[in-house]
């Protein structure tokens, strides 16, 4: 009786020792990332930026919004704390996959953009109008700090092109 009750007792305790491993294997990484809220307003030359895409680029992940009317934007996914850089596309024509939430996304779209040959119907129409130092995420200059608790002061005045 000794031994299997000694037999029971190890193989319980090996057990435990492997649940504990486990269990701290699974909690060490955190792959979740944490965004908060930004907000702003694009003007070009002194007026507001109608239909302009803005762009907030982290290393660990990526935001997007629409300007409305009145050059107002609000990153639908939010963006990540600390410095991300910004770039602007435009879209014209047939919206039906200007929409991150039901069709493609900005990195698809501006993608295409980047496909079409310069000055086509396409690249027009995908909105390549817009300087690659603002436009293009590896060439822009443009960077916005975000506060760990958000923003609703992310305003960009780009110049008249």
């Amino acid at each position: 009786m000794g031994v299997k009750r000694y037999m029971l007792r190890s193989n319980g305790l090996l057990a435990a020792i492997c649940a504990l491993v486990f269990l701290a294997g699974c909690g060490g990484d955190d792959f979740s990332v944490k965004t908060v809220t930004v907000s702003g307003k694009v003007t070009i030359g002194g007026q507001p930026a109608k239909g302009v895409n803005v762009h907030f680029l982290h290393e660990k992940a990526s935001g997007f919004g629409k300007t409305d009317d009145s050059g107002s934007f609000k990153l639908i996914q939010g963006a990540v704390p600390g410095e991300n850089r910004v770039y602007f596309t435009v879209t014209s024509g047939d919206n039906k996959f200007d929409n991150p939430e039901g069709g493609m996304d900005a990195g698809q779209l501006q993608a295409m953009a980047q496909a079409a040959p310069p000055g086509s119907a396409a690249a027009k129409k995908l909105g390549v109008g817009i300087p690659p130092e603002f436009s293009d995420p590896a060439k822009t200059q443009l960077k916005f700090t975000v506060p760990p608790s958000g923003s609703d002061a992310a305003n960009f005045e780009l110049p008249k092109f």
